[in-house]
C-alpha cells in the first residue's frame, strides 16, 4: 500500500468521524484509527476511502478478545462498522462486520481439556497399555473382554454400553487391518419410523481389530451380549484412583489424541453431534472397502424414501420462509398471558375454566389452523392435570409451556405434518448451547406431545426420512458438467449459439454453487456487477438488491457477505470466465448474472427460475448415486474448503469462523456440524 495515499485516507477518516461524534462512539473511533494505523496491511485504499477488509475484522476481533463471549461486543461493532458505511466513511466496497459469531466455541482448546482431571494421564497411560497383553497367548474369551474395555473407554468415540452389547459383526465394516466402521442403528424422538437412522463409528487398534476378524470368521455374531458390565468397573477400579468416572476416562482419551493432532482434527474424531454424518453411500464410493451386503440393500431403501419425500435439511441458523410466532401465536389468547403471571394456586384453578374457554374458542373456529389446533388441545390438556388425574404443578406447567414454545411450537411449521428428521434435528442443535439434562427434559416433553396426539388424532403421521444429505464428490463434478452438456445437446434440435449459450450457463451455475457455496435463491439474485474475477480468485457480492426485486430476502443477517475463493483447475476457471465474457456481451438490459432460456432456447429479460436449478437434482442424482441434490454442491464447498484448513495444520480457530462467513451462518457451530462432512474427510479416500 502507499504510505502518502494511506495516511491522507487516514486522515480523511478522522475527521470525518469527528463529524460524526454524536453517533459514532469515542471510545470506538479512537480504538478503530489505532486498529487501522496498526494493521494497514490488511487494508486498501480506493480514491480517499479506506476498504475494510476481512482479515482486519479477524485481526480486531483477535486484538479486542471479541472471542471470548462476553455480552453484545459484536453486535456493538456490527452497528459501529454499519454507520460508517451509512455515513460513507469507508470505501463501499467494504466487507461487513461478521455479527453474531458464536467466537467462544471457537477457543482452540477444547472444553474437555478445562473438564479434566490430567492428574490421571499417568494412571490412563497403564491402564490402556494393560490391555491385550501377551496377546498371542490370551485365550480367544480374555481377548473380547479386552475389546470390550477397549470399546467402552479407549476409542476415540467410545461407544455406550447399549451399542456393544448389541454389536453385530454382520454390521462390522472392515477398512483396513487397523480400522473398522461400525454400524449402529440410533433412535429417534419417534419409533413409528420407517427405517431407523444410523451412524457409523470409527473403531481403531489392530489387536482389538484382530479379535473382531476373528470372531467373524469363526461365527461369534454377538461377541459382548452376555459380557457383564463389571468387567468395566473392574478395570476402573484396579488402575485407577479416586473413583474415576468413565466419563473422565473419555477426556483422557481425547487429551491422547490432542497431544499428536489440532483441535480441529480431534474434534473430528471424537464429536457425535454432526447432522452431517458418514453414509454407507459415501463410504461405497471410496476404493478398497468391503461393505456387507445386507447394509447396501437397507441403504438403497433409505435414499429411496429420502428421495421420494424430497427432504432438505434446513440451516439451523436460517429462518424458515417467515416468523413462525407471525404465523400462529400463544401471545394472542390475553387469559393464557394473563395465567402465566399468576403464582398462587387458588388463583391459578380459578382462572382455568375461563383459560379452557378461550382456547375452545380457538379449537372450534373455522379458520383455525391445525398447528395452532394441536398447540390448544395439548394446553388443555395439561391444565386438565393441573387439578386432576396425574397432578402436576404450576410451576411445572409454565415450565412445560416454556420449553415447548421454545423449543417446538416456534420450531415447526405445521405440527400435524411435521417429520422426524426436523425433531431430531431440534434436539441436536440444542446440544450446542444447552446441557444434557435440559435436552433430555426437552427431548421427553416432546415425545409427550406427540404421544398425546397420536392417541387423540390418528391423521398425525410422523414420518422419518432422517437421512444425511450426502455432498458431491470433487472427482464427480466434471461428469456432472459433462451430463448437463449432454442433456442440454439431446434436447436441442439444432446446437446453435443459443444452445451453446445455455450449455454455458448451466455449468456455471454448477460451478459457482460448488466454488463460493452459495444458496439457490443467492444465485438466482446475483447481478453482473456482484462478481468479478482477479487472476485466479473469484469473488462474490451477496447483497439483497438483486433478491428484493424477486420478492425473495436473505436467510440470515449474516448472509450478507463478501465471498473470495481461489479456483486452481483451470478448465473451471476458464468455464467460468468464458460464461461472464457471454453474459457480458449480452444485448440484454436484464442485471442478473444468470438469465432464464426458454424452450425455444429464446433469452428473455428474466433471472433464472428456481425450476431451473431444481432440474439439476436428478443429473446429480444419477451421477452420484447418494443423495445428493444441487443443495449439495453448499456441502461440497464447505467440506473442501474445511479440508484445506485442517491441511494448512494451523490451529487458529478464526479461519473457521472465516469459513463461516463465506457460508453466511451466524455460528461456526452450523458450519461445522451441519456442513462440513468430516466423517468423509477423517476417511479421506473419497475426497
Amino acid at each position: 500500500m502507499e504510505t502518502q495515499k494511506f495516511k491522507i485516507a487516514l486522515k480523511r477518516l478522522y475527521k470525518s468521524m469527528s463529524k460524526k461524534s454524536r453517533v459514532l462512539p469515542h471510545e470506538k473511533r479512537n480504538k478503530i484509527l489505532e486498529l487501522i494505523s496498526k494493521y494497514p496491511d490488511t487494508l486498501k485504499v480506493k480514491g480517499t476511502r479506506i476498504i475494510i477488509s476481512r482479515e482486519f475484522y479477524l485481526k480486531m476481533i483477535k486484538e479486542l478478545k471479541l472471542d471470548d463471549g462476553s455480552g453484545n461486543l459484536d453486535n456493538d461493532w456490527y452497528i459501529f462498522f454499519r454507520k460508517l458505511q451509512k455515513y460513507n466513511l469507508i470505501h463501499a466496497s467494504s466487507s461487513y462486520f461478521p455479527k453474531k459469531l458464536a467466537f467462544i466455541s471457537m477457543n482452540p482448546n477444547p472444553a474437555y481439556l478445562y473438564k479434566s482431571n490430567l492428574s490421571v494421564m499417568d494412571e490412563y497411560a497403564v491402564a490402556k497399555s494393560s490391555l491385550y497383553c501377551d496377546f498371542e497367548i490370551l485365550s480367544l474369551e480374555q481377548k473380547i473382554q479386552d475389546a470390550f474395555i477397549d470399546l467402552r473407554l479407549y476409542q476415540p468415540l467410545a461407544l455406550q454400553v447399549k451399542e456393544f452389547k448389541e454389536l453385530d459383526i454382520s454390521n462390522v465394516i472392515f477398512v483396513s487391518d487397523t480400522r473398522a466402521l461400525v454400524y449402529i442403528e440410533l433412535n429417534g424422538v419417534f419409533t413409528n419410523i420407517d427405517i431407523s437412522p444410523y451412524q457409523l463409528i470409527s473403531i481403531e487398534g489392530k489387536k482389538l481389530i484382530d479379535i473382531l476378524q476373528q470372531c467373524k470368521e469363526i461365527g461369534i455374531s454377538k461377541p459382548f451380549a452376555n459380557l457383564p458390565i463389571s468387567i468395566i468397573d473392574k478395570h476402573r477400579e484396579s488402575f485407577y484412583s479416586n473413583n474415576i468416572s468413565t466419563r473422565e476416562i473419555h477426556y483422557a482419551t481425547s487429551i491422547k489424541h490432542l497431544t499428536s493432532s489440532t483441535p480441529l482434527q480431534v474434534l473430528i474424531k471424537t464429536d457425535r453431534k454432526i447432522l452431517s454424518s458418514l453414509t454407507i453411500s459415501e463410504l461405497k464410493a471410496m476404493p478398497n472397502i468391503t461393505i456387507p451386503v445386507h447394509l447396501l440393500e437397507v441403504e438403497k431403501k433409505r435414499i429411496a424414501i429420502a428421495q421420494t419425500r424430497a427432504i432438505e435439511y434446513i440451516d439451523p441458523e436460517e429462518k424458515i420462509d417467515t416468523d413462525l410466532e407471525a404465523l400462529f401465536s400463544l401471545s394472542e389468547f390475553d387469559e393464557l398471558e394473563e395465567l402465566l403471571k399468576i403464582k398462587q394456586l387458588s388463583k391459578f384453578v380459578r382462572k382455568i375454566p375461563s383459560i379452557k374457554r378461550e382456547l375452545q374458542k380457538y379449537i372450534d373456529a373455522k379458520d383455525s389452523q391445525t398447528h395452532g389446533i394441536l398447540i390448544c388441545e395439548y394446553i388443555i390438556y395439561l391444565l386438565n392435570r393441573i387439578d386432576g388425574k396425574n397432578k402436576i404443578r404450576i410451576t411445572t406447567f409454565k415450565d412445560y409451556l416454556h420449553n415447548l414454545q421454545k423449543h417446538l411450537f416456534n420450531k415447526v411449521e405445521d405440527l400435524s405434518i411435521v417429520e422426524a428428521h426436523e425433531i431430531d434435528e431440534i434436539i441436536l442443535n440444542m446440544s450446542i448451547n444447552y446441557k444434557d439434562r435440559t435436552i433430555r427434559k426437552t427431548r421427553g416433553l416432546i415425545k409427550s406431545f406427540f404421544n398425546f396426539h397420536n392417541k387423540e388424532h390418528k391423521f398425525i403421521n410422523v414420518k422419518l426420512a432422517s437421512y444425511p444429505k450426502s455432498l458431491v464428490l470433487d472427482k464427480e463434478l466434471d461428469v456432472i458438467l459433462e451430463q448437463v452438456e449432454a442433456k442440454a445437446i439431446f434436447s436441442a434440435d439444432r446446437v446453435g449459439n443459443r444452445v451453446r449459450y445455455k450449455v454455458l450457463r448451466d455449468k456455471a451455475i454448477i460451478l459457482f454453487a460448488r466454488y463460493t457455496g452459495m444458496r439457490k435463491n443467492e444465485l438466482r439474485g446475483r447481478y453482473l456487477k456482484d462478481v468479478w474475477i482477479n487472476g485466479t480468485t473469484l469473488c462474490v457480492d451477496v447483497n439483497s438488491i438483486g433478491m428484493k426485486k424477486l420478492d425473495m430476502q436473505l436467510k440470515t443477517k449474516t448472509a450478507k457477505r463478501r465471498i473470495c475463493v481461489e479456483i486452481k483447475k483451470q478448465e473451471h476457471l476458464e468455464i467460468i470466465k468464458e460464461y461472464m465474457f457471454a453474459r457480458e456481451s449480452l444485448n440484454n438490459k436484464n442485471k442478473y448474472l444468470f438469465l432464464d432460456v426458454s424452450r425455444h432456447y429464446d433469452i428473455p429479460s428474466k433471472p433464472v427460475r428456481e425450476e431451473t436449478l431444481d432440474d439439476f437434482n436428478s443429473i446429480i442424482q444419477d451421477v452420484t448415486k447418494r443423495y445428493t441434490s444441487f443443495h449439495s454442491l453448499r456441502h461440497s464447498f464447505a467440506t473442501y474448503e474445511f479440508k484445506k484448513i485442517l491441511e494448512s495444520g494451523n490451529n487458529d480457530p478464526h479461519q473457521l469462523i472465516d469459513l463461516s462467513v463465506k457460508m453466511g451462518h451466524e455460528s461456526p457451530e452450523t458450519t461445522l456440524r451441519v456442513y462440513v462432512h468430516r466423517s468423509v474427510l477423517e476417511m479421506g479416500g473419497a475426497l
